[in-house]
């Protein structure tokens, strides 16, 4: 492999994937490196061999020498030496990986999940990401090194990643300083969890404030319409940090979310201990959790299940919670959160820099890679 790299294939399958990759982008083309950038804007999963027409595309290269990937069904003027992305468990970047990493390119992920704290589902997943073709991955992007220690915890590599902070972020426009006592929600992906969401959100009418509530883009992808009285829905990822910007109370999980707290000086909630009941319970795994998961890690017994997530990687999972619930205000039906001002989360969390150079950090690893 030559020492700098030439040709930089990028892609994002929804919304949330491109403002994952955009600003990484923008720095390729800063810097005159070819490239060629294949995104949906779309909320939801787009996949390019079912509707290429949910796809856009920008590039600094003349297209002529045309390469067919039937992964993402079209035409690259060139060979990538890098492929980047970000979702990598899933369609349709399994299939993008398999390909092009079979076509000799070097893949690497932007993650894109923020593992603040670990549960018994991330060490699951994490054993997921050990099974073809996402193994083949050569490089992960990391946020922060908390959020690298523990996906080590849950069994991670010690030697696929780097911690360059998170490109998301790079570009984000300037907001209005001024104090506003209206209230943003962060919705969950999971089902239980979001049913418990919405009584937060009904509880939150007392306070008699805004009340503004992004839902997980999984929920917008099953009820398009959806509607709560009293709130305001977020549809639109892009509009998240104008209204994040404004709201002086943020409360999500413990996640990614959490991250405009710190950029907007505003006040982070946890709801964590509230909504996510199944988090140390193996229990819960127990039945259809069991029978989807078992042949994901490879298992046939539920002590092998067992054995297998391991009770000391339990134990040192929830000790790290309970630091970090030591160091966050958490929600509670009085409201009586509403009375501190200020107080965002902290950002060893989330960002090991915070100074809107994670693209450049990602481009300068990438173009000296061997």
């Amino acid at each position: 492999m030559k020492e700098n790299t030439d040709n930089y294939f990028i892609f994002a399958s929804d919304k949330r994937a491109y403002l994952d990759t955009i600003n990484v982008v923008k720095e390729l083309k800063k810097r005159g490196l070819n490239y060629f950038y294949l995104f949906s804007e779309e909320s939801s999963t787009q996949f390019p061999h079912q509707d290429l027409s949910k796809f856009s595309y920008d590039t600094n290269v003349d297209i002529k020498n045309n390469i067919h990937y039937n992964s993402i069904n079209c035409s690259l003027p060139f060979r990538p030496d890098v492929v980047i992305l970000t979702r990598e468990s899933w369609q349709p970047q399994q299939s993008i990986i398999h390909e092009f990493k079979t076509s000799g390119s070097i893949i690497s992920c932007i993650e894109n999940a923020n593992w603040v704290i670990g549960t018994i589902k991330s060490r699951l997943e994490m054993i997921s990401r050990f099974r073809y073709p996402t193994n083949c991955i050569d490089i992960f992007f990391e946020n922060a090194q908390w959020s690298l220690d523990t996906k080590k915890i849950c069994g991670w590599y010690d030697f696929k990643s780097v911690v360059v902070g998170n490109p998301k972020y790079d570009n984000i426009w300037p907001w209005d300083p001024i104090y506003c006592s209206s209230i943003l929600v962060f919705g969950s992906m999971e089902k239980e969890a979001k049913l418990e969401v919405y009584k937060i959100l009904d509880n939150l009418k007392q306070a008699d404030r805004q009340i503004y509530y992004r839902p997980h883009p999984g929920e917008i992808s099953d009820n398009p319409d959806l509607k709560i009285e009293g709130v305001e829905i977020i549809f639109n990822e892009s509009d998240v940090p104008k209204i994040a910007s404004k709201c002086n109370y943020h409360l999500g999980n413990i996640a990614s979310s959490a991250y405009y707290s710190i950029l907007f000086n505003k006040t982070f909630v946890s709801i964590d201990q509230n909504i996510r009941i199944e988090d140390f319970s193996l229990d819960f795994f127990k039945g259809k959790e069991y029978d989807f998961w078992a042949p994901i890690i490879g298992v046939n017994s539920w002590d092998e299940f067992v054995n297998k997530i391991g009770l000391n990687t339990i134990k040192k999972l929830k000790e790290r919670l309970e630091e970090v619930r030591k160091d966050t205000i958490l929600y509670d039906k009085d409201l009586n959160f509403l009375k501190k001002t200020s107080n965002p989360i902290n950002s060893k969390y989330f960002d090991d820099f915070n100074d809107k150079k994670s693209s450049v950090r990602i481009v300068d690893y990438l173009v000296n890679i061997k």
